[in-house]
């Protein structure tokens, strides 16, 4: 192990240590704050796979050598956790949250059942014109998933968003269950099978992340409105079923139902979720090739040319079949030079993606506005604490950009556009929106609480004064 990355995982700790203790000092410990979250997640794709990769514990996905993992930890880990953390703590995202409009809190009578019930056909849709392209049929498909993802593929990503609107729906459900005061047992009874069907769709669609987030979101609502606050046990147990979770999930799309013994043993197999916990963080791989091939001058820097491209994104490829590729995935995929059917590195976490842009100026710029983005929904949130249409969005963005960070800056963006429009007109259904109110004197302290209510004295009557006072 070099001296270099030593040093650059020692800095990566300390700053982590500093985001933390910052949020930490004179507030309630709220483990879904995002400073937490996100130094998480630096500590484990520049902290925790270079280590790895230093002790022989895993191999890398691409041809980078041992010199280049600590030169990436030390140009994008150190200072991109740096940049974050001035950026969330920076208070013009206090005074945005306020400017936003809001969802009103009482859902409107049938809201939410046309907002389903239009969720469900879209789906319903979308899967039987799937199955149609699946050679045996529905029982075919069932029994290899793998087929079913890559018929919706066919359609395009307007169908797999067409999959997503019912996940959407499911988590609008869990928010109204969650923090309205009177919710009959029929609708409850609608939000679970919602739930259920929109997880068995993410099953079929091959749309993991889905799955997983939504089952956050259920995580936080009960975190937020259902009176029991997360602890640290409760986390550590969480993200140790969040593994097998996802290890049971990549096992199921190969294996699929039909072969239980293989699956079992394969998900209680420790090497297996050993290596899966270190796949999942393999894209600090892709972002130590991009700062490689940037540094010999083998890859040119872009300059946010594929961002600006994501201007003509939503036109269909089969109107406009020379349309601009937009996907830095795929530009790292022809960057290595390899097959592609070879399984090669396709993702470089947000970091490396920004490095590539524009170098470190990309990193520090990028990972500022990001912090102070994550700091913007956070505050958005702690404003309207009992608003269940707030809370969708917030945990809806917060979880996936959490996800979204170990692939590229493009995808979160597309993502973010995609997830932010879907929430807000499946809200605006549902409830509609208003301004925020402006009930609290003296405004929202910016410290991840919100302000005490204080009484209006100045209608009161003043009472007399006793006789002799005041008299000239």
């Amino acid at each position: 192990m070099s001296l270099e990355l030593v040093l650059a995982l020692v800095v990566l700790v300390g700053l982590s240590v500093v985001v933390v203790l910052s949020r930490l000092s004179g507030r309630t410990l709220d483990l879904l704050d995002p400073a937490y979250g996100i130094a998480a997640l630096f500590l484990l794709f520049f902290g925790l796979r270079p280590l790895a990769l230093a002790l022989g514990f895993a191999d890398p996905r691409t041809a980078i050598e041992p010199e280049t993992v600590g030169a990436t930890v030390l140009w994008m880990g150190v200072p991109g956790l740096a940049a974050f953390g001035v950026g969330y703590r920076a208070r013009l995202a206090g005074a945005l949250a306020r400017a936003l409009p809001v969802p009103r809190p009482h859902f409107r009578p049938r809201g939410f059942t046309v907002l389903t019930l239009g969720a469900l056909a879209m789906v319903t849709i979308s899967l039987a014109m799937a199955v149609q392209q699946v050679p045996g049929g529905l029982a075919a498909a069932l029994n290899s998933p793998v087929a079913i993802q890559f018929a919706l593929k066919v359609g395009g990503g307007y169908v797999l968003l067409a999959m997503s609107a019912l996940s959407y729906a499911a988590w609008i459900g869990l928010a109204r269950a969650a923090f309205s005061e009177s919710i009959s047992f029929r609708d409850k009874v609608v939000v679970g099978m919602l739930f259920l069907a929109s997880t068995a769709v993410g099953y079929l669609s091959g749309l993991r992340a889905n799955v997983i987030i939504q089952v956050l979101v259920l995580i936080g609502l009960w975190h937020y409105a259902w009176r029991h606050r997360l602890r640290v046990i409760d986390a550590v147990v969480l993200g140790a079923a969040g593994f097998v979770a996802v290890g049971g999930l990549n096992a199921l799309r190969h294996y699929g139902p039909g072969r239980t013994s293989e699956l079992l043993s394969t998900v209680l197999d420790p090497s297996f979720m050993v290596a899966q916990i270190l796949s999942v963080l393999s894209p600090f791989d892709g972002a130590a090739f991009v700062l490689k091939s940037v540094s010999e001058g083998s890859l040119d820097l872009l300059y946010g040319l594929p961002i600006f491209a994501l201007v003509v994104a939503p036109i269909p490829r089969a109107i406009w079949p020379t349309k601009p590729v937009v996907s830095t995935n795929w530009m790292l995929v022809e960057a290595q030079g390899i097959d592609p059917l070879s399984n090669p590195i396709s993702t470089m976490t947000i970091p490396g993606e920004l490095y590539w842009q524009l170098s470190l100026p990309g990193v520090i710029g990028g990972m500022f506005l990001w912090g102070l983005a994550m700091r913007l929904v956070y505050e958005y949130r702690n404003l309207n604490p009992q608003n269940a249409g707030v809370n969708v969005i917030f945990l809806a963005v917060y979880f996936y950009s959490l996800n979204a960070f170990r692939t590229s800056l493009v995808t979160w963006i597309i993502g973010m556009m995609t997830t932010s429009a879907f929430l807000v007109v499946m809200l605006w259904i549902a409830t509609g929106f208003t301004r925020p109110p402006r009930n609290v004197d003296g405004g929202y302290r910016f410290s991840g609480r919100p302000a005490r209510l204080r009484a209006d004295t100045s209608r009161l009557t003043q009472p007399p004064l006793p006789p002799g006072i005041g008299d000239k």
